[in-house]
């Protein structure tokens, strides 16, 4: 008998005796499915992690995989603070012998968090909120409910005055004989956030290259790219704002020896800011300037310019019990000559389109006629093959498209790590 025979034999063995061997007297392991009897059916649309975290934590409802079987929905939604960190706002939607019940509660996490002390933050919140569903179950009379008395307030003094700094480097490197890759991105950042006014100032830096054998020696391309910028917002009223721009920045990828850029934006919110976690539906126009130092002459022959431009956004942001959508649809243009445009798409969506049945899209879409800083005369092959310049097109997008469909048991209240799950 050779060796891989005799592995293949032991574990068969081990899989035969971990099954259910009748003539063995031990006891079955407890059959797991739904909770209580008449505890409360919840569905939440999150990540796996954070549903396994409360499904461990909240054994006194029952987690559903389909929000048709829900009775209670747990809408979830986030917005930056003022302090950098994160005001999260869920929502508690009744379903069936709940339908009269609703509530919304909000939660703050601070920049510094953990993602232990995030999920904690959110089980305490849930577990508020889901109390007047629960108190009408018979899995109420094992409810008990404590208070911890605050520390005496103190009053909160930010010596900080609501900046926040941060510095970032990534770096990516990869290769095999004959061929590798470096790409390497730092950025600095500090900004300001209140809750009627805005501040940012940036820099990064970019480097990319790729050498590779092309037979008679190595070859190497290399783009490169660095950029300062900022910006301030101003809050005028419950629905309009105003934002003035400005940077500087270089490219080789799009033949940007130098570039200085100013603008200034006007914004039409439909919904009270005060609802941007839920819903937001809001209306930009943007002019801008910008005067371009070429590294090449450009298919126009030039090797400055200066420009000024307009641009029209419309912004969509809905989340509710049967998914979410965030939409972007936004046409600019130079001044100087219209037909030097552009129209563009973003797109990402998640729906619950009839129970089992979930549709998920996420895409990007341009028609492009405004790349005035194209260099002229013919590409090399490497530049075309790496994407190290840009090159003419009309037109670009990104498409992912999803449907998932589930059936069986409604219930998914168990949590099983093994292997990673």
């Amino acid at each position: 008998m050779n060796t891989s025979t005799s592995i293949l034999l032991v574990l068969c063995a081990m899989m035969l005796s971990a099954g259910p061997v009748q003539s063995q007297e031990t006891t079955p392991p407890a059959v797991t499915g739904p909770g209580p009897v008449g505890a409360v059916k919840v569905y939440m649309d999150t990540t796996k992690d954070e549903l396994d975290y409360y499904k461990t934590q909240l054994g006194f409802v029952d987690f559903v995989r389909d929000r048709a079987d829900a009775e209670v929905q747990i809408v979830a939604s986030r917005v930056r603070t003022t302090s950098g960190g994160t005001l999260y706002t869920l929502e508690f939607r009744g379903e069936g012998r709940f339908a009269s019940l609703a509530d919304t509660l909000d939660y703050p996490v601070g920049p510094g968090a953990t993602d232990d002390e995030k999920r904690k933050a959110g089980l305490r919140t849930m577990k508020l909120g889901l109390m007047r569903f629960v108190a009408h179950t018979p899995q109420a009379g094992g409810v008990t409910i404590s208070y911890a008395e605050p520390a005496a307030a103190v009053a909160k003094v930010d010596k900080w005055n609501h900046w926040v700094y941060s510095v970032s480097a990534n770096g990516w490197f990869q290769g095999q004989k004959g061929w590798r890759q470096t790409q390497v991105y730092t950025s600095l950042s500090a900004s300001r956030i209140t809750a009627e006014d805005k501040a940012s100032l940036s820099a990064w830096s970019e480097y990319n290259g790729v050498s590779w054998d092309n037979g008679e020696g190595e070859s190497t391309s290399i783009s490169r790219g660095r950029g300062l910028s900022g910006y301030l917002v101003f809050g005028l009223t419950d629905h309009w704002s105003a934002r003035a721009a400005a940077s500087t920045w270089n490219s080789s990828y799009s033949n940007i020896e130098s570039a200085v850029t100013g603008s200034g934006s006007v914004e039409y919110s439909i919904f009270p800011y005060d609802q941007s976690t839920r819903r937001q539906l809001r209306l930009i126009y943007k002019l801008e300037t910008e005067y371009d130092d070429y590294e090449e002459r450009t298919i126009f022959g030039k090797s400055t310019e200066l420009t000024a431009a307009e641009r029209l956004s419309v912004y969509l942001k809905l989340v509710e019990p049967w998914g979410s959508v965030t939409n972007s649809v936004g046409f600019s243009n130079y001044l100087h000559s219209f037909p030097l445009n552009r129209l563009d798409w973003n797109a990402n969506v998640s729906l619950s389109l009839v129970k089992g049945v979930k549709l998920t899209a996420n895409g990007y879409v341009a028609l492009v006629h405004d790349q005035l800083a194209l260099r002229g005369g013919d590409a090399a092959d490497s530049d075309v093959l790496l994407r190290r310049r840009e090159m003419a097109t009309s037109y670009e997008y990104f498409l992912s498209l999803g449907i998932e469909l589930s059936f069986g048991s409604i219930y998914s209240n168990e949590v099983n790590a093994r292997f990673g799950s």
